[in-house]
């Protein structure tokens, strides 16, 4: 692990503008597609003494809270399950199936996003890390890139995505379910355009193992970090 690791300074672009959630500290920007191995990305960077939030994590300890179990009950009853927790297979059907429930269903969520957002920015500080890490698969789809100093893209192919998320969801998942998740997220060939080819982190099929994927996080850490 490596200990007290500093973004270096011509990355860090935006002094003196707005940045995600009013963060006082550079964010860093980590996204890519569904099961292009983001949050493995994410382990990796911590395990070496980096401070990542993770969106998708923000988003189920919101869906935790009562208010959010009592909004899903409200909107979509059919969602909660005998014990009256979210059955999250029916909701993700609900929001992949259904455009207004999406919409309503990602309003909610991310008018609680910058509360949860703000309760890591106190663990960075405490580490003496001069930023944090903000790992968020829609950044580009919700036109946010210009809230971040800099923007890592985790990349593989959708032929790898598709298989990643079969797996994931152990067949369980059917393949028209997978296109609808698919078509909501920006092409990942036209994400990796947004930004510089040293900001990509290839995590395609043929480097899809542990060892290919930390040497290019080891990439990296030493290009933008010291």
């Amino acid at each position: 692990m490596q200990k007290n690791l500093k973004l270096k300074s011509r990355y860090i672009t935006l002094n003196g503008k707005p940045r995600i959630y009013n963060s006082n500290i550079p964010v860093v920007g980590l996204t890519g597609g569904i099961a292009s191995g983001k949050s493995t990305v994410s382990n990796i960077l911590r395990d070496n003494g980096l401070t990542v939030i993770c969106g998708d994590t923000l988003t189920k300890e919101i869906y935790k809270e009562k208010e959010s179990i009592d909004f899903i009950k409200d909107n979509f009853p059919t969602c909660i399950t005998a014990d009256s927790e979210i059955d999250f297979s029916s909701l993700r059907k609900e929001f992949f199936n259904n455009p207004k429930s999406k919409q309503l269903i990602e309003n909610y969520i991310w008018s609680k996003h910058p509360i949860f957002f703000h309760k890591f920015i106190n663990k960075a500080k405490a580490e003496n890390q001069n930023f944090i890490i903000y790992d968020y698969p829609i950044i580009f789809e919700q036109t946010l890139h210009h809230l971040f100093d800099i923007i890592f893209v985790v990349y593989t192919d959708k032929e790898t995505q598709k298989k990643r998320l079969k797996l994931r969801d152990k067949n369980n998942m059917s393949d028209l379910l997978i296109e609808k998740i698919l078509s909501t997220q920006m092409p990942m060939e036209q994400m990796i355009k947004l930004v510089d080819s040293k900001q990509v982190i290839n995590n395609c099929n043929n480097c899809d193992n542990q060892e290919s994927l930390q040497l290019e996080v080891k990439r990296i850490l030493q290009e933008f970090f010291a």
